[in-house]
């Protein structure tokens, strides 16, 4: 699935700068339209307050999440429901990160901080948040822990999170991107269950969602997800065409792992193809990708 806070634009900045001096406490200077909630004053002060509390949420977690690494999962779930310092958006961002980062080499670990990414969003406070976005928020940690879930296997933990996402997703505030996300993971879920018709009907959903938002680094992570699919489906010529697609799309800096893994599976999908020149100059072009041998794919 793939990450959107993986290196992600500082939108806090960008909308800082849009606003200006809009949304700057000014020190004795009367609002002119202080009487209209909905005066552009009062909504831009919303805003850069918001925006200015995440970004100290963010700093802190990073010492929070800190102090619940050496407790055991029990003792994790205590600290977070006694002490209202771990029940931040900023932590639950914190906690989706790690679990991100120990999916492959850690994945039980990986689910357990996922687990307990969605404990704390649980216990935000909507009033803060606002109830929609705490309902977003849900659904990406299921998301994740949905994915968790379905690389040990556990396809069936895997569908009942994926389900439990979508009810949040509902009451949430219809982001494209969180859907898109989603869609992501029940390709996933519905490839390990090998029903590849709805497999690549989620992915296309997803594929159409990102490039709704104008994203083209996502929109080209679910084209890779959409050409292991084909892949599964015994479909190789459509996943070679799709994986390089895909490949030029993506921003490598931001997933080097995962483009790293894609052009292995391209190279061995060509050897696997007969087409041994091709795959050659593929390799020769990314000589740092040591190739696979066709039989690890079988």
């Amino acid at each position: 699935m793939p990450d959107r806070d993986d290196d992600k634009p500082d939108l806090g900045a960008l909308l800082r700068l849009a606003l200006g001096d809009l949304g700057r406490p000014k020190k004795g200077a009367p609002d002119p339209d202080d009487d209209d909630f909905l005066s552009p004053g009062r909504l831009a002060a919303g805003v850069w307050d918001r925006l200015t509390m995440l970004e100290r949420e963010r700093v802190e977690a990073v010492f929070l999440v800190e102090e619940l690494r050496p407790l055991d999962a029990e003792a994790r779930l205590e600290r977070i429901e006694q002490d209202e310092r771990f029940r931040t958006w900023g932590v639950v961002e914190s906690l989706l990160a790690e679990s991100r980062e120990e999916a492959e080499v850690e994945p039980e670990a990986a689910l357990s901080l996922a687990r307990l990414a969605f404990a704390t969003a649980e216990r935000l406070t909507p009033k803060t948040y606002g109830a929609s976005c705490v309902e977003d928020l849900c659904a990406r940690c299921l998301g994740v822990i949905g994915l968790s879930l379905c690389r040990r296997g556990d396809l069936a933990g895997a569908e009942e999170a994926l389900e439990t996402a979508w009810d949040h997703l509902g009451e949430g505030t219809g982001d494209v991107l969180e859907k898109a996300q989603l869609l992501d993971l029940e390709a996933t879920v519905r490839t390990g269950q090998r029903r590849f018709s709805e497999a690549l009907a989620a992915i296309d959903r997803s594929i159409r969602g990102f490039r709704a938002a104008h994203d083209q680094h996502f929109a080209g992570l679910a084209m890779l997800r959409r050409a292991s699919i084909l892949r599964a489906a015994d479909r190789r010529p459509e996943a070679v065409a799709l994986a390089r697609e895909a490949l030029s799309m993506i921003e490598t800096e931001r997933v080097p792992r995962e483009v790293l893994e894609a052009r292995r599976e391209l190279i061995c999908d060509l050897r696997t193809l007969g087409r041994a020149e091709e795959a050659e100059a593929e390799a020769a072009r990314h000589p740092a990708v040591p190739a696979r041998r066709p039989e690890a794919l079988l």
